[in-house]
């Protein structure tokens, strides 16, 4: 597995991923964001984006959330199609979750802030999942179909998470068994991939 909490993976990546890395090296995004401890997750770095897919940054910030909010709205005033809400996220776990979305150097971007660390936000711990089943499906099946039907899926309208667990058929709340599963073992990542007769996408 890449040490997402590394960038340096994204070098040896596909074209997108290589790009996404010459603009977080080059940019100032990071550096704005530097004292939130700022980390790379979604769908790019585990290839199974798709043309619309963004760039999702991770932080976490302390205190209040509407100065987190404010800070963002600050950082990024010069970039006038940038909009920053707050919104309850995590029904198991309730806290504020404080977004930030605009588009730069050819990417759409989504800064995503919580109280916690990023690596223990769900989007990390759906990355790493995601990551898991994908290279176990393509271990055991010597192909890419599990990757190409997810994209698919999410092309026609469906979020990753759903797309995920309809495909290795994963029963319950999608994000909440995407962020259990992050702590899976081999053997149960495998189990689930064996599983599975026909795709279901």
């Amino acid at each position: 597995m890449p040490n997402f909490l590394n960038l340096s993976y994204l070098k040896s990546g596909n074209s997108r991923q290589q790009k996404a890395y010459d603009v977080l090296q080059n940019s100032p995004i990071l550096s704005r964001l530097v004292g939130y401890s700022p980390l790379l997750a979604g769908t790019i770095p585990i290839d199974i984006d798709t043309e619309t897919s963004d760039l999702d940054i991770l932080c976490q910030y302390s205190g209040p959330s509407h100065l987190f909010a404010e800070f963002l709205a600050n950082l990024f005033s010069d970039l006038t199609e940038a909009v920053v809400y707050t919104k309850k996220t995590n029904q198991d776990r309730p806290m504020e979750s404080v977004i930030c979305r605009f588009s730069a150097y050819g990417f759409e971007f989504e800064i995503f802030g919580q109280p916690i660390s990023p690596t223990e936000q769900y989007g990390y711990l759906h990355m790493l999942s995601e990551y898991r089943l994908l290279a176990w499906s393509e271990v055991l099946t010597g192909r890419a179909k599990a990757r190409e039907e997810i994209r698919k899926a999410k092309r026609s309208g469906e979020k990753t998470e759903p797309a995920f667990a309809k495909y290795f058929g994963l029963t319950g709340d999608p994000y909440l068994k995407l962020a259990e599963l992050a702590d899976a073992s081999d053997e149960e990542l495998r189990a689930i991939v064996t599983g599975r007769a026909q795709p279901t996408v």
